[in-house]
């Protein structure tokens, strides 16, 4: 009988796959002390500090266990601790508290809710994606979560490397098409007021678009409500920009855009890279529910249509555009900037 050499190490090394499964344990246990902590209401609550005793009679909680959660919230800082007393950090007043106008929790609720799916992935594997209409999902929960995290540095990022890129002072008339919540629009007319600007997206988003445009006096911006792949989206724009969604990521679409360019005029394109669109643990997290029964897979920020951005500028520049500028603005995206050639 051969005996195991106990002084041997296992082959392959066991280290980085411990390591990756205590990070995903990490990342649960944060999850469900995010949850319950805007569940509670914790961070509404927290005035000018607290102490354990005083959080636990209020929310009727054991004060140990009360305590430990405090100083577990503080390690992911969210609390801060002085004198033994706990109050919100800087950054849980600045985005988890609803009063403030950088307050993103619909968007963390919102992938809080879609994490649940992943409790039923067995029965899903069994059965398929649970069915929901495409309602479900393209709704002002999903609208208002993602103008939530774009206001967070994203809309003033973008805008600011654009106005670096093109020349925002020669444009008087912008289309931001499929532009939803309205936010970049308002961001882009405060970098010049003196450009007409006109935010195209589908009648259901109108009304958070307009609401943001009243919240921050953006006058010269106003919503058009229709669908970009079947209705006239006008024309004599300067400027066209489109931010994740089909107009461009599309070949279809770019005869349209086009068309609704001058001749010289900008056509400026955020998109997902690859890698943002063909992570497998995304994809499978995307799968867990199929909009209106349709069955086929479907690839992250992607729907049947779209093609890479190296494909979509090809097409683009074969239909007469002229390349100026392709940057990254994070690890998930691109920003390409076009210039209308003309016919």
């Amino acid at each position: 009988m051969a005996f195991l050499d106990i002084l041997e190490p296992p082959r392959p090394d066991a280290g980085p796959v411990i390591r990756q499964i205590e990070t995903a344990f990490d990342g649960l246990r944060r999850s469900f002390l995010l949850r319950q902590s805007l569940e509670m209401d914790i961070f509404e609550r927290m005035g000018g500090g607290k102490s354990a005793e005083l959080i636990s009679a209020e929310l009727g909680t054991d004060v140990v266990m009360t305590r430990l959660f405090c100083d577990a919230l503080v390690s992911y800082g969210l609390l801060v601790r002085s004198n033994g007393d706990y109050a919100n950090s800087p950054w849980a007043d600045a985005y988890l508290v609803r009063s403030s106008p950088y307050c993103f929790r619909q968007s963390l609720e919102r992938s809080l809710a879609e994490i649940d799916g992943w409790h039923d992935l067995g029965s899903i594997l069994r059965n398929g994606p649970r069915i929901i209409e495409r309602s479900q999902f393209f709704n002002d929960l999903w609208i208002r979560s993602i103008a939530a995290m774009a206001l967070c540095g994203s809309v003033q990022k973008v805008t600011a490397e654009v106005s670096e890129a093109i020349d925002l002072s020669s444009v008087r008339k912008m289309l931001d098409i499929g532009g939803g919540h309205g936010l970049y629009s308002i961001a882009f007319s405060a970098r010049n007021p003196n450009m007409d600007v006109y935010v195209l997206d589908l009648p259901d988003m109108a009304p958070v678009a307009k609401e943001y445009i009243s919240l921050y006096g953006a006058d010269k911006v106003q919503v058009m409500a229709g669908d970009f792949t079947k209705d006239d989206i006008g024309s004599g724009y300067d400027l066209i920009f489109s931010s994740f969604n089909p107009s461009g990521s599309e070949a279809g679409m770019i005869s349209v855009l086009k068309d609704a360019l001058v001749p010289g005029g900008w056509l400026v394109v955020r998109q997902f890279t690859d890698k943002a669109r063909n992570d497998p643990l995304a994809n499978l997290g995307w799968n867990l529910v199929s909009l209106d029964g349709d069955r086929r897979p479907r690839r992250r920020f992607s729907g049947p249509n779209t093609i890479s951005i190296d494909e979509y500028n090809s097409a683009l520049v074969e239909s007469g555009f002229k390349p100026v500028r392709r940057w990254a603005v994070d690890e998930m995206s691109d920003i390409t900037v076009m210039q209308n050639q003309g016919d």
